[in-house]
Parts: C-alpha cells; sequence; structure tokens
C-alpha cells in the first residue's frame, strides 16, 4: 500500500504511479512496510491483515504532476455551466525489492531524535550549516547528545507526525497493526 487508500500488485522493476509522498526528492530510496499479500511460484503469504515481516524498498523517480482531468457541469434550465481542469500531485517510484525476512522482528526501530527542537516541527529542511551550530552535551554513556535532548525525549507530539514527515523507518498503513497515524485510543 503507498496511501491510506491505494494499493499496488508490483513485481521487482516496476514502475508505480503513488500518491504524492511529502519531503522526498527525485533519487531518495523509501521503504513500504504494509504489505497484504506475498507470492512467488512456489508459495502465497495472506496477511490476516498484513505480512508483518515483508517490505517493499522502492526509489523514487520523480515527484510530478498528472495530466489534467477535466470536469463541466451544465444545468440546462438555469443556463449555468462550469467548467474545471484539474491536476493531482504523484510520486513516481521504481521497486527495488521485495524483502521477506520472517526471521527478524517485525518491530520497527524508534525513529531519530532530533538534534533540535525546531527540527520537529519546522516546515522545511534544515541546512547544514544550521546543524553545525547545534550545542551539544556529554550524555550518561560518554556520547554527545544535543542539550536538546534534556528538554524534549523525542516523542511524538501528536499520532502520525513522524509518519507524514518521513522521520519512521518505514511507510506504514490502515489496516497495518504497527501504523501510527490510523491508532484509534
Amino acid at each position: 500500500k503507498s496511501s491510506a487508500h491505494h494499493q499496488h500488485k508490483v513485481t521487482v522493476g516496476d514502475l508505480v504511479q503513488a500518491e504524492k509522498i511529502h519531503r522526498r526528492e527525485a533519487g531518495e530510496k523509501v521503504v513500504f512496510g504494509t504489505v497484504l499479500l506475498v507470492g512467488s511460484k512456489e508459495f502465497t503469504i495472506l496477511g490476516k491483515p498484513t505480512v508483518p515481516y515483508a517490505k517493499v524498498k522502492a526509489t523514487i523517480e520523480q515527484q510530478t504532476l498528472t495530466k489534467e482531468t477535466l470536469s463541466f457541469k451544465y444545468k440546462p434550465r438555469r443556463k449555468q455551466s462550469r467548467f474545471l481542469r484539474r491536476r493531482q500531485f504523484v510520486t513516481m517510484l521504481r521497486i527495488d525489492e521485495i524483502v521477506l525476512t520472517p526471521e527478524e522482528d517485525p518491530a520497527d526501530p524508534p525513529p531519530p531524535k532530533p538534534t533540535r527542537l525546531l527540527d520537529l516541527w519546522a516546515n522545511r529542511w534544515l541546512d547544514p550549516v544550521e546543524k553545525d551550530g547545534v550545542e551539544m552535551i556529554e550524555g550518561k554513556d560518554g556520547e554527545a547528545i544535543p542539550k536538546a535532548a534534556l528538554i524534549y525525549d523525542g516523542s511524538e507530539h501528536q499520532q502520525g507526525t513522524y509518519h507524514r514527515r518521513g522521520l519512521t523507518s518505514c511507510y506504514r498503513y490502515w489496516p497495518d497493526p504497527a501504523a501510527t497515524h490510523w491508532r484509534k485510543h
């Protein structure tokens, strides 16, 4: 699944048009963790609801717009008409690999902690010059940690914020039990 609403049947090497993946550029690698069914000539694995140890690795080929879709509405007795053109943002993905690792733990590693508080809430990627000015202090294990770690532990302040910003190890969507932003509390 490439979003909460779209499913794709893919094989290695396929070019897939998916909904726009925000904050990603052409050439970046992405991983999708919501796999509903995996199969080959020898076997088929059905997910209940998903296959927890299967992932699909892809490369972003292009962030683009679709062709125009035209919408014309006409009401004859009222002499009313409306004409609209609409283009949808999409991401073109090249499927690199379909990974099955039943011996591994299916839980995702925790997302990396931000180096400053601004990193999480900024609506843009930070420049390397900005990241050079981050104050570092010595942590419990003797390693350098950002000073912001004293104030903020790196947990999500709202469900799904790490997922929307692409900070998690892989994209997961409903009905995946590990999907963060569709979970009801």
